[in-house]
């Protein structure tokens, strides 16, 4: 096995972006994929695996000052499920701002997979759009009420969910971000958007169509402090997406969905 590495230069909001298709882990000319990039100090850097055919895992390894790589954790959905990282980089002693993404095939046949990669502000959300968890159809018999899931922090910045609406609803979204009267609680905050041109990019994911026509986020809510974060909005028939993004500190947030 030989490991063929791409150098992505250092992330911005533009998403980098390629496809590939990797041979089968049982060839013993296989190859896996690796992308080296580096990262503005104080950013957040998102990574995603989409369009899997086959089934492939994301590896993810930092530079120290001396060329060596360390293993930070794995990216490995089941099946064909997308694949993610989202991670606040800040400086650290003895290590720098670059990574290794590593991509390696499960399958004993070939996987083809579109790999994605950003860096953003560390109070905003990311602008790649893997599905980690499809909430499937919400409707009046059909809430949502769940833990967000492994929590959010600095090596979990953001978790993005899928939903679908089979008519046109009144959607209240309710993010309970636990006791707010804890002092030094953390804070997260909301977007529900729709991937009008079906790219997995958020388009001006700062901002919402409210104030511009070309962003995909449909609505936002960022109260001050650890306070819930509430969204109502009327939306037509058609597929969304939720993303739940750390805004400071640690937070263990519950998401609520409903439509009326």
């Amino acid at each position: 096995m030989t490991r063929i590495v791409y150098d992505f230069g250092q992330l911005s909001s533009t998403p980098a972006q390629t496809f590939w298709d990797i041979g089968s882990k049982t060839d013993p000319n296989y190859d896996d994929f690796g992308y080296k990039f580096t990262v503005p100090d104080y950013q957040n850097f998102n990574l995603a695996i989409t369009n899997v055919v086959g089934d492939v895992a994301l590896d993810l390894y930092r530079y120290d000052i001396n060329g060596n790589i360390n293993y930070l954790g794995t990216s490995d959905s089941s099946n064909n499920h997308d694949e993610s990282f989202n991670v606040f980089s800040q400086p650290e002693t003895n290590e720098t701002n670059q990574y290794l993404a590593v991509v390696r095939n499960h399958k004993t046949t070939d996987s083809t997979f579109n790999f994605y990669a950003s860096a953003t502000r560390h109070d905003q959300p990311s602008n790649l759009l893997p599905i980690e968890s499809n909430l499937g159809t919400v409707d009046q018999t059909h809430p949502v009420s769940m833990q967000v899931r492994g929590g959010l922090g600095d090596s979990g910045t953001a978790v993005v969910y899928s939903f679908h609406l089979n008519q046109t609803s009144n959607l209240n979204l309710f993010l309970e971000q636990g006791n707010p009267a804890v002092v030094g609680a953390g804070d997260c905050d909301v977007i529900i958007g729709q991937d009008i041109n079906h790219d997995r990019i958020i388009r001006d994911s700062n901002v919402t169509k409210d104030t511009d026509p070309n962003s995909e986020v449909l609505a936002r809510s960022q109260n001050v402090g650890n306070a819930n974060e509430t969204i109502t909005k009327t939306l037509p028939a058609g597929d969304y997406f939720v993303e739940v993004y750390q805004f400071s500190g640690n937070t263990d947030p519950t998401l609520h969905l409903s439509v009326s």
